[in-house]
């Protein structure tokens, strides 16, 4: 049997064979509908488990002596042995060695569902797989000689080092008047962080002391999808783009890579070869050139990625302070707590995050409780009927928000979101309810448009990320309904109950939220359990309003609409101390 993610080679072979692609199965010719869906629902949250083990592996690699000093290039200078080592490898053990771990449980559930025997798997893989090859519980049913691995990508570093080199010659410079205060703010393209930042930017227009320059970083999202912070350009707001700052990667680490070929051959290779490894040394690169250009009295940051890495270990070089910001609630999950950047301070949303990253050794020295700065901009809104009259609803009916969550690094959640969404909808249309269903920004799919629009009623609707006001349509509703998104910070500012809805068994994000156990959050593992659930809950709606009232704040620190006040007073605070 073939088992492979190369849609192009699996049409063309013509024996029994299994096509498999973003963490779950997509078809094979001995899979039923049925057995299909019971292995993808066993792999929906596999990542979790997935990355500990990661995480646990490359602590243990991190640990192991060195027999020479590592040449870790000038970023992570005067670093520990330990902290140098995790700097170099998290990403790739990221890509790579978190993609194994849920192959090896893909390949175990295919295995034990069609019950084969010894040698009968052939592999052909994406080369980001290859460690695949160092699996010995798993290798005595693959024939070795047919484990096949392909790239879809070129090198072409040195090419692009000419070329970063002749952009820095010819470019027109970057250029910001000297001012008493200048932060700088790393933003990617997509709306859960642009939208954070808009009473941030009010405040920095008030001042007559602080000037702001806004570098937006490509997240690769659709084009149609990107959105653009250059509108909140102003007198003391500057706007450029990451990819103005280009500077040839120069940061190199062979000796690292030797030590790692005597460790593990497979360490060794993903390191010598990743493409993911370069990139984050060309962010290097451009985030020095950025930081040197503009001049920077504190950098801020607002996102969990490796470019955060980049950014904050060149800070670290210029002695410059950089703040991380909390853009939504974090889970207590290894993957993102434990990726060990190490920023000046955090500006945490509650008392609930700074625990998290404490208990994760998280090496950032302050953790402060800023809140949350999208909460600034929510309206006090004391009737539900300007909403519903508007989306041609009826107030009068009880009514559920389902925020949908964007499937794009997880194929199952879009599988999964339709069969809620349809029951959701067999369960309004039973009991009278109305359903309110909000897309997600980068969800570019069809599926729920499509599902919507062949029930044809008024009580069920839904809107693109733009099309309704967020706060009016989830403070005109009961009930917030999603498999895992960030909306439930907001729901808990408007007092509603949050409930998680997920089809499998195993450990999934919604289980490892701080609140997942506070008297207002549900955790649905069912469609048979959704409706007696909603029921539940739409009978006791004022006692489950007054258990969010009451312990909120846990989640939320203060929502005052003063959290880009903290976060401004934080900027100033370290800049000053710095500056000492």
């Amino acid at each position: 049997m073939l088992i492979t993610d190369n849609p192009s080679y699996y049409q063309t072979h013509t024996g029994d064979k299994v096509l498999i692609g973003n963490g779950y199965v997509i078809s094979g010719t001995q899979l039923t509908v049925e057995m299909l869906s019971g292995i993808n629902q066993q792999l929906n949250g596999y990542e979790i488990l997935a990355a500990e083990s990661m995480i646990s592996e490359l602590k243990e690699l991190c640990t192991q002596p060195s027999p020479v000093k590592v040449d870790a290039g000038k970023y992570l200078q005067n670093r520990k042995d330990y902290d140098i080592k995790y700097s170099l490898m998290y990403g790739d053990f990221k890509i790579f060695v978190l993609k194994r771990n849920i192959l090896v449980r893909m390949i175990e559930l295919l295995l034990e569902t069609l019950t084969l025997s010894e040698t009968e798997v052939e592999l052909y893989l994406h080369s980001d797989y290859q460690l695949i090859k160092y699996v010995d519980h798993i290798l005595p049913y693959f024939n070795k000689e047919k484990i096949g691995f392909y790239d879809s990508w070129k090198n072409r570093e040195r090419t692009k080092n000419i070329y970063y080199s002749l952009h820095r010659l010819l470019a027109k410079k970057p250029v910001v008047k000297p001012h008493k205060n200048h932060f700088v703010l790393f933003l990617f393209d997509i709306a859960s962080e642009v939208d954070i930042f808009e009473r941030f930017f009010e405040m920095i227009n008030a001042t007559n002391d602080i000037t702001l320059s806004i570098v937006q970083v490509s997240s690769g999202v659709m084009e149609n999808k990107v959105v653009t912070a250059e509108k909140y350009k102003s007198a003391n707001i500057n706007y450029f783009q990451f990819k103005d700052f280009k500077a040839p990667a120069i940061n190199t680490n062979s000796l690292f890579g030797d030590w790692l070929w005597a460790f593990h051959p497979g360490y060794a290779n993903i390191f010598s070869t990743s493409i993911y490894r370069r990139s984050l040394e060309v962010y290097y690169s451009f985030a020095e050139q950025c930081i040197q250009t503009l001049k920077p009295d504190v950098v801020i940051f607002a996102n969990t990625s490796e470019t955060g890495r980049a950014v904050a270990d060149v800070c670290r070089l210029k002695n410059i302070p950089s703040v991380n910001v909390e853009y939504g609630l974090f889970t207590d999950d290894a993957m993102h707590m434990e990726s060990n950047i190490r920023f000046s301070a955090r500006a945490c949303i509650g008392e609930t995050g700074v625990e998290i990253w404490k208990k994760r050794n998280d090496p950032t020295p302050i953790h402060e409780v800023t809140g949350f700065l999208k909460l600034d901009k929510t309206p006090d809104i004391t009737s539900r009927d300007p909403f519903f009259i508007s989306a041609g609803m009826d107030p009068g009916l009880k009514t559920i928000f389902f925020a949908s969550t964007w499937g794009g690094t997880n194929g199952i959640y879009n599988q999964e979101k339709l069969h809620i969404v349809k029951t959701l909808m067999t369960i309004c249309e039973g009991n009278g309810y109305q359903l309110i269903i909000k897309k997600h920004p980068a969800e570019t799919d069809h599926y729920l448009d499509e599902l919507v629009k062949s029930c044809n009623k008024t009580s069920i609707r839904i809107f693109h990320h733009g099309e309704v006001d967020l706060y009016s349509a989830l403070s005109a509703c009961d009930l917030l309904v999603t498999q895992n998104s960030s909306i439930s910070a907001e729901a808990l500012y408007y007092n509603k109950p949050v409930m998680f809805v997920n089809l499998t068994t195993h450990l999934i994000w919604p289980d490892l939220l701080p609140f997942i156990h506070e008297k207002f959050a549900f955790n649905v593992r069912s469609t048979a359990d959704l409706e007696k659930n909603i029921k539940f809950i739409f009978d006791n709606l004022d006692m489950i309003a007054e258990e969010v009232r009451k312990n909120a704040l846990k989640y939320i620190y203060k929502p005052d609409r003063n959290a880009s006040r903290r976060l401004l007073d934080l900027c100033l605070r370290l800049k000053n101390e710095y500056g000492s």
